[in-house]
C-alpha cells in the first residue's frame, strides 16, 4: 500500500454503530412505574390539555386505556393556580376527591397528596376538600405517605398547618435536615412549604437582630452542604434580615456579615437586579445599597492600606469615609488592579465564597492602579490609588464611566479629560486644597465632554465593547 493510499484510508470515517436502546427504554419504563406521581410541570398549553382531557373522561365516564400517570399529571393541572377555582372543572375536582375516598391505589393517593401540598392555600376551598379526602384515605395510603403524615400531622391542617409546623421548626437546630429526615420531599418547595417558610419568617423576624438567630435563619435559607439557597419566598427572607435595621444600625462586623451573606446567597443586587431582588421592598433595598456602598469603600481602603505606604493616602482615605458618613456618597464600586485583586483573593475574600469575583470590577491598564468609582449626587467621581488624579464627570456625560461594570481602563478615564474643559480633575499634591475641590465639585456644573463617544466597556478578560451600559441583569 502506498503512503497516499494509507493516508486516504486513515482519513475515512468509520461508520458509527447504532446503540441498542432497549435497555434504556426498559429502564425508563421502570422509573415511570416506580414514581408515576412525579411529573414534569409542562407548558401552560400542555397542562390545559391534560385538564381538558381528564374533564372529558370524567364526563363520559370513559377510562379505557387510561394510564395512572396521566391521571396524576392531570390532577396536578386541575388543582394548580390557573385552574383550581374554574367552575368548568368543579365536577372534575369533586370526582378526584370522591375517588380518594374509595381508591386503594397507593400511587394515586401519593400523587393526590403531592398535589395537595403543592397547591396548598390556607383556608382555600380546594385545600379543605383535598385535606378532607386525604384524611379519610390515609389508612389506604402507601407506607411512605403514612409515615410522613404521622411524623408531620400539621400537613393535613387546611387552615393553620404552616403556622403550626413553623412553631415546631423554631425548636429544630437544623429544620431543613430534620424535615427531610421526616419525609418532606422538598422543604423549600411551593404550596404548603412556602406558606410554612413565610410563617417561620414572620415569627423569627423580631429576633433577627441577634447573631445566633441570624445564622440559624441563614442555615434554613441555605442548609449546610447545599449549593443553592431557597428562592421561593426569598424576597420576604431578605426583608426579614434587614427589618431590624430600618431605624437603627448594626455593628460593623454584623452588618458586613449580613450583606456579604446575602450577596453570597443571591448575588449582588446592583448587578443582578432581577430575580429574588425584584420583589424586595424599596425601604429595605435602600438599606442594602447603603451597606454595599460602605462595604465597597471600606474594601477599597483596606486593599490600598495594605498595598500603598504613601503618607498621602491616609488623609484621602479618611476624607472619603467622612463623605460617606455624611451621606454624600450614593453608590460606590471598586475596580482592582491585577496586583490588588491577587492580594484581595488571598487575604480578604473567603476562598469558598460564592459570587466573590463579581463583588469588584477589574482595572486592566496598570498593574498597580485600583479605582474607586462613586456616584455623588449628579456626579461620577473616580479616585485612584498612588498618584492617580481624581476625576469628576456629570453623570449624563457619555465619557463618564458607569458603576458596576466588569472592567475599566484607568488610562481611558484619565484621557477623557482631554475632551473636557480644565478643572474636571485634580491631583492630591495638597490634601486640603484637593478636599475643598471635591466638595466644590459636588455642587458645581461640570460641562459635558466634547466627544460623543461612549466610555469603552472593558471585560475582565481585557476585551472591549463600546457601550455605556452597566452589566446589571
Amino acid at each position: 500500500m502506498s503512503l497516499s493510499e494509507a493516508i486516504r484510508t486513515v482519513g475515512q470515517p468509520r461508520p458509527l454503530a447504532v446503540p441498542d436502546l432497549w435497555d434504556l427504554i426498559k429502564a425508563a419504563d421502570r422509573v415511570r412505574q416506580r414514581w408515576p406521581d412525579v411529573q414534569a410541570a409542562g407548558t401552560a398549553q400542555e397542562r390545559e390539555a391534560l385538564a381538558q382531557k381528564l374533564k372529558d373522561r370524567v364526563e363520559r365516564d370513559d377510562w379505557d386505556n387510561t394510564r395512572l400517570s396521566f391521571v396524576i399529571a392531570a390532577t396536578a393541572a386541575v388543582f394548580d393556580l390557573d385552574r383550581r377555582d374554574r367552575p368548568d372543572l368543579d365536577r372534575t375536582r369533586e370526582f378526584l376527591c370522591a375517588e380518594a375516598g374509595a381508591s386503594t391505589s397507593e400511587t394515586f393517593l401519593s400523587g393526590l397528596l403531592r398535589t395537595y401540598l403543592d397547591s396548598y392555600v390556607p383556608n382555600g376551598a380546594h385545600t379543605a376538600a383535598l385535606a378532607t379526602a386525604l384524611r379519610g384515605a390515609t389508612p389506604r395510603a402507601g407506607a411512605t405517605a403514612r409515615s410522613l403524615l404521622k411524623a408531620v400531622p400539621e400537613l393535613l391542617d387546611p387552615k393553620n398547618g404552616p403556622g403550626r409546623l413553623a412553631v415546631r421548626m423554631l425548636q429544630m437546630p437544623d429544620p431543613h435536615t430534620e424535615l427531610s429526615r421526616l419525609g418532606v420531599r422538598n422543604p423549600h418547595g411551593a404550596g404548603f412549604m412556602n406558606h410554612t417558610h413565610l410563617s417561620l419568617t414572620e415569627r423569627i423576624r423580631p429576633n433577627l437582630s441577634e447573631r445566633e438567630r441570624i445564622d440559624w435563619y441563614i442555615g434554613w435559607l441555605r442548609p449546610p452542604g447545599r449549593e443553592e439557597a431557597l428562592t421561593i419566598g426569598a424576597d420576604r427572607a431578605i426583608e426579614a434580615l434587614i427589618h431590624p435595621w430600618l431605624y437603627t444600625h448594626p455593628g460593623g462586623e454584623l452588618r458586613t456579615h449580613i450583606v456579604e451573606t446575602l450577596i453570597e446567597l443571591y448575588g449582588d443586587p446592583r448587578i443582578r437586579s432581577g430575580g429574588v431582588w425584584a420583589g424586595v421592598d424599596k425601604r429595605h433595598m435602600a438599606i442594602i445599597h447603603r451597606w454595599l456602598t460602605r462595604e465597597d469603600i471600606h474594601f477599597f481602603t483596606g486593599v490600598v492600606d495594605a498595598n500603598q505606604d504613601s503618607h498621602m493616602w491616609p488623609p484621602r482615605r479618611d476624607f472619603w469615609l467622612e463623605l460617606y458618613n455624611e451621606g454624600r456618597i450614593d453608590a460606590a464600586w471598586v475596580a482592582l488592579s491585577s496586583q490588588a485583586l491577587a492580594y484581595a483573593r488571598q487575604h480578604l475574600m473567603r476562598q469558598d465564597a460564592k459570587n466573590a469575583d463579581t463583588r469588584v470590577g477589574f482595572q486592566r491598564a496598570r498593574q498597580n492602579t485600583s479605582l474607586l468609582i462613586m456616584n455623588i449626587g449628579n456626579k461620577i467621581m473616580v479616585d485612584g490609588c498612588h498618584s492617580y488624579r481624581t476625576h469628576v464627570f456629570d453623570q449624563d456625560d457619555p465619557m463618564a464611566p458607569k458603576l458596576f461594570q466588569e472592567g475599566y481602563d484607568c488610562d481611558e478615564i484619565m484621557h477623557a479629560s482631554d475632551h473636557r474643559p480644565s478643572g474636571a480633575s485634580k491631583s492630591h499634591s495638597s490634601i486640603p486644597s484637593w478636599s475643598r475641590w471635591v466638595r466644590d465639585m459636588i455642587n458645581a456644573d461640570v460641562p459635558l465632554s466634547r466627544s460623543t463617544r461612549p466610555y469603552t466597556k472593558v471585560s475582565r478578560s481585557g476585551s472591549e465593547t463600546c457601550s455605556g451600559r452597566d452589566r446589571r441583569a
